[in-house]
């Protein structure tokens, strides 16, 4: 039997520092772009992958699917856990915010109003929390190319 992977996508790494939202083919191919070129000298980077039920999903020859099919959605306190865990994505997307100002200040350049702003903190039901943080990267780019691909959040969610 096949579960549905009920979207959006959150694919975070497993130190809880950095996440990507977004539909499950969007999510894949940016996580797999932003990955440095084989033999590089920068390390891949591990991510995990859940749907909005808080299913684990796992990357197959044809994108993402439910690592376990035959499972039912994890426990409330299960997906809490992954709601804890994208507010810790969120305290260090506020720490590279807070160095990313205090740069510009060292370097003369006052903080422009987005930069004076405090990030976002979330609590709620998983899929609630994923529904309001894709509201804020709404267009995820499946391939990018530019070294700040995506929103301004994204920049700090996922860098």
């Amino acid at each position: 039997m096949m579960t549905a992977i009920r979207e959006p996508v959150l694919a975070i790494t497993p130190g809880s520092d950095r996440m990507h939202l977004g539909p499950a083919a969007t999510v894949l191919s940016h996580v797999t772009a932003e990955q440095p070129p084989a033999g590089g000298s920068a390390p891949a980077t591990d991510w995990e992958f859940h749907d909005a039920d808080g299913r684990a999903l796992a990357v197959t020859a044809g994108g993402l699917a439910a690592a376990d099919a035959g499972l039912a959605a994890p426990a409330r306190a299960a997906r809490q856990v992954l709601v804890s865990r994208i507010d810790l994505v969120l305290a260090h997307a506020q720490l590279r915010l807070d160095a990313h100002v205090a740069e510009r200040i060292a370097g003369g350049d006052p903080p422009t109003d987005d930069e004076r702003v405090r990030m976002l903190r979330v609590g709620g039901e998983l899929a609630d929390v994923l529904g309001v943080l894709v509201m804020l990267e709404p267009g995820l780019d499946p391939t990018p190319g530019d070294p700040t691909p995506g929103s301004w959040w994204h920049y700090f969610w996922a860098h």
